[in-house]
């Protein structure tokens, strides 16, 4: 089974371009160094924005042969949190989204009095592994 969050995590905080456009935060041992603001839900904190979250909608079998699952199809949110624009780094993850062979379904922004917040849908169909 394709884990589609450890691949975004890892293409995320992997991605020098992107881990640059993104803030900062401490852990919760107060390390010396900060890590990306990128988080597996909703952020846990403000204070490191821009930040993304990203979670799974959905994974269903979705292509069968021969009354056995052969593919299925994972559906992912990717949230994109700024204060400022968040066209760059939008474009950024669709990059890294699509060269992992996700397509967007829909890149809605999202109102918010706070803060600017942009929800991005992908979607991806997998070979089920044996």
């Amino acid at each position: 089974m394709f884990n589609a969050k450890e691949a975004i995590k890892s293409a995320f905080t992997n991605d020098a371009t992107l881990v640059a456009m993104l803030g900062k935060i401490k852990t919760a041992r107060k390390q010396d160094i900060p890590l990306p603001s990128i988080f597996t839900s909703y952020p846990k904190a403000w204070d490191g924005l821009p930040a993304i979250s990203y979670y799974e909608l959905d994974n269903a079998d979705s292509e069968f042969a021969d009354d056995e699952c052969i593919g299925e199809e994972i559906v992912v949110m990717i949230d994109i949190w700024s204060e400022g624009s968040t066209t760059a780094i939008f474009r950024r993850v669709d990059y890294l989204m699509k060269q992992m062979g996700f397509v967007r379904e829909a890149a809605p922004d999202v109102p918010d009095p706070n803060v600017n917040h942009k929800a991005v849908r992908y979607k991806i169909i997998k070979e089920v592994e044996e």
